[in-house]
């Protein structure tokens, strides 16, 4: 049987590489797109980064990027 291990380290440095990867999956995804020639709005870009911050959960994006699409 396993046993999970506790997680060891500083917090500050923890949460700092958790934002760190989060900007990177942003910068990724937003790179991506413009080179496909889209260019997202402030909205958008909101949306997205929350989504790679890991404040929202992919349901809630997938949600409320519809909803801005029906919005037009």
């Amino acid at each position: 049987m396993f046993k999970a291990r506790r997680v060891v380290g500083n917090r500050k440095r923890i949460l700092r590489k958790h934002w760190a990867i989060g900007r990177k999956m942003f910068r990724g995804a937003v790179g991506s797109l413009k080179h496909e020639g889209i260019y997202l709005t402030n909205t958008e870009q909101e949306l997205l980064r929350a989504y790679c911050e890991g404040r929202i959960t992919e349901d809630e994006y997938n949600r409320k990027a519809l909803e801005l699409v029906m919005k037009g």
